[in-house]
């Protein structure tokens, strides 16, 4: 009896490391499969592999109502962590995971007998040694190579003629989530004087979006002039730079000689050389193990899925703990049973289960005549005060031998408590072209930060102060950058993307209309309409709190752009564009945050445009660039698909349309330094916190 189960096990093993070498084998020589080369979905894929075999054995041995049970278990196994199918109880997922098994145990049946006097042949350890070969390979780094790239053309192949370097200049300029109707409310009211003072110079109009439009997806079709199909951008899981296989426009200013220079556009990590400097956006693996933040108070979390919650000791240690583990087991088909039942108690026992401790602070809370300090330390004996509402300095934080920063908020209000943002690691690589640009353009005693704490943390009440300025701080922070660029280098051209309306439009909208928000229940699915999301309904003190905070990101935003602005000449073009709009109604993954419009902006203004007050033409996205080029004189080419209007063409100071240059065939010569790949684990840990991933 033993020794027939022993074999039983045998076989069922033996065919479960088969698939793990074989899914290795594939992933490793494959293209576009690194998601899956992590440990977790293999070896719990290869589990429900081992499952199906050893349940196809005890089927012939023993029948079918053993098959079942050992089926269930595999079921279970396979569904833990996977990263590329639907929530493990959807049919794509479950059926997916019964035809592993299932194929395993009718194998076990048909060839258990031959390959079980295999194993008395060859002894036991072919499965440790197919185990460990698993392991080896497992243990690979699963993150896309982080290369620089630069376009260079085909010897042979001369560059047409164009403004040099110094004759033209060019301001690309991006409001992630921009759309009119909520600019000009704010412009009418004289609350963004200085896009009003460009609406005033130039023409604008819609630039057409999609409601689902994923942000790297959108911003690389408007830098490139290619629809996603061609430049290989197509979605999250891809949002990286080594993926797009076309020029950019700073790949083509570069390449006629002008002093390019690029900031935050999301998708254009990790960041490629280009002559002049580029620092990436985001997504990029940069504080996506604690992307959420965390929070201490001495009270108790009003949502697990907000920050991280730890209690607040009056005096002593406090421990931030790590969420990495908690997400990992959210994805298993245990949670989402649980979850059902009671999706606050099954957060409740899980993050606190899982989560490891991941940076130790002392603290010290005093109190005296209605106010409090906070008094903390997390890089060797440096202490500092925090009042209510005040921010601390960075701070760096060395673990495992990395340096990471990060800043701590005390929190607002009469309960102490503080707020620590996500975790930066300083120096992240690929993050900077050249690597020491990032450090060039910091502002004094301010690192850079390419991307903030997730949105998501909006759960959390006690985090939307915090949340709202954190942004607000990281946003201001690129924009100086980007005055330094302007202030001390010779540049041609500056592109940056401002993203802080659309992190804010997110979690804040149903402040701004918490009328639409509070009927969305009786239109959500069953879940969504559980008392669960009743509490996220805004308050009416939140509403006071924070149904201007949109309005106050614009407002920022348009204080920063005019402070670029100013920094042109009169031979300056300047576009003004958004990847897609705002508006309030239930986001896919977080039923209370804003979601997309279809209607983007765009917005020109240059010496070869007329000043129009009517809304211009409706443009792709494809047409941003082809409109680009032909203000800059250079020429456009035959293959790109887009167009520019006879309303928006350059003309002369007599009004009459200017001669453009004559296209080229292409610009797609040379060879780019590309692999295609999914994103690593990181990076999806931080869509996940972003709400852009389930």
């Amino acid at each position: 009896m033993f020794v027939g189960m022993r074999k039983a096990v045998t076989v069922g093993a033996s065919l479960g490391s088969l698939l793990l070498v074989l899914e290795l084998m594939a992933v490793t020589f494959g293209d576009g499969l690194w998601g899956t080369l992590e440990s977790a979905p293999l070896l719990a894929w290869g589990g429900g592999a081992i499952a199906g075999g050893l349940g196809g054995v005890l089927w012939a041995r023993r029948g079918s109502g053993s098959l079942l049970m050992v089926t269930l278990a595999g079921i279970t196994l396979a569904q833990v962590n996977h990263r590329w199918l639907p929530d493990a109880l959807e049919p794509v997922s479950l059926a997916a995971s019964v035809a592993i098994v299932v194929f395993f145990a009718l194998m076990a049946r048909k060839f258990g007998a031959r390959l079980g006097a295999l194993v008395d042949r060859g002894g036991y350890a072919m499965v440790p040694g197919g185990v460990l070969l698993a392991a080896a390979l497992v243990r690979m780094d699963s993150s896309p190579p982080v290369t620089l790239s630069l376009w260079e053309p085909e010897n042979g192949v001369a560059l047409p003629a164009g403004p040099g370097p110094g004759e033209k200049r060019l301001l690309l300029l991006g409001i992630d989530g921009g759309r009119w109707d909520t600019i000009d409310p704010l412009i009418e009211s004289g609350r963004m004087p200085n896009l009003a003072a460009l609406v005033a110079r130039g023409t604008r109009g819609v630039l057409r979006s999609s409601v689902d439009s994923a942000s790297p997806v959108v911003w690389t079709t408007i830098m490139t002039g290619w629809n996603p199909s061609d430049h290989g951008i197509t979605d999250w899981e891809v949002a990286v730079s080594t993926n797009r296989r076309v020029r950019a426009v700073w790949n083509l200013l570069s390449d006629f000689g002008w002093n390019t220079y690029v900031e935050n556009v999301p998708g254009s990590y990790p960041a490629e050389f280009v002559l002049g400097g580029m620092l990436a956006g985001f997504p990029m693996p940069q504080g996506s193990r604690s992307n959420r933040g965390w929070l201490a108070t001495q009270g108790p979390a009003t949502d697990p899925r907000g920050p991280l919650h730890t209690p607040l000791p009056e005096r002593g240690r406090l421990e931030l703990r790590d969420l990495s583990g908690a997400f990992a087991l959210e994805k298993t088909t245990p949670f989402l049973i649980l979850r059902w039942i009671n999706e606050r108690r099954a957060l409740d026992l899980v993050r606190p289960l899982v989560a490891s401790p991941f940076v130790s602070l002392d603290v010290e809370v005093t109190r005296g005549d209605g106010s409090w300090r906070i008094r903390a330390s997390a890089a060797g004996e440096r202490f500092f005060d925090l009042g209510p509402g005040e921010w601390g300095p960075w701070l760096q934080v060395a673990r495992e031998g990395e340096k990471s920063l990060v800043r701590f908020m005390g929190l607002p209000g009469d309960e102490p408590g503080l707020f620590a943002s996500a975790l930066y690691p300083e120096g992240a690589p690929g993050l900077s072209s050249p690597p020491e640009f990032a450090e060039r353009v910091a502002s004094a005693g301010r690192p850079f930060v390419a991307e903030g704490t997730g949105w998501q943390i909006f759960f959390e009440s006690k985090a939307l102060a915090p949340l709202e300025e954190h942004h607000a701080h990281l946003s201001e922070d690129r924009a100086r950058a980007a005055c330094r660029i302007l202030d001390e280098t010779p540049w041609d051209a500056l592109v940056h993307v401002f993203t802080l309306t659309d992190r804010i439009q997110h979690p804040f909208w149903k402040y701004r209309e918490p009328d639409l928000y509070g009927a969305l229940p009786e239109e959500m699915p069953e879940r969504a309409t559980s008392r669960y999301y009743e509490t996220h309904l805004p308050l009416a003190e939140e509403v006071s709190a924070f149904g201007g905070a949109i309005d106050r990101a614009y407002e920022t935003v348009d204080r920063w752009l005019g402070e670029v602005v100013a920094r042109a000449d009169s031979s300056t073009l300047i576009v003004v564009v958004s990847d897609h709009g705002g508006q309030g109604g239930p986001h896919r993954i977080s039923p209370t945050a804003g979601i997309h419009h279809e209607d983007g902006i765009y917005l020109a203004v240059g010496p070869a445009l007329e000043a129009s007050a009517e809304l211009g033409p409706a443009l792709e996205q494809v047409d941003v660039l082809p409109l680009v080029l032909a203000h800059l004189g250079l020429p456009g080419a035959q293959d790109l698909p887009g167009r520019v209007p006879a309303a928006l063409a350059p003309r002369g100071a007599d009004g009459i349309p200017v001669l453009l240059p004559d296209p080229v065939s292409t610009y797609e010569v040379g060879d780019r330094n590309t692999r295609s790949g999914e994103i690593s684990s990181a990076v999806r840990d931080q869509l996940r916190s972003l709400g852009y991933l389930k």
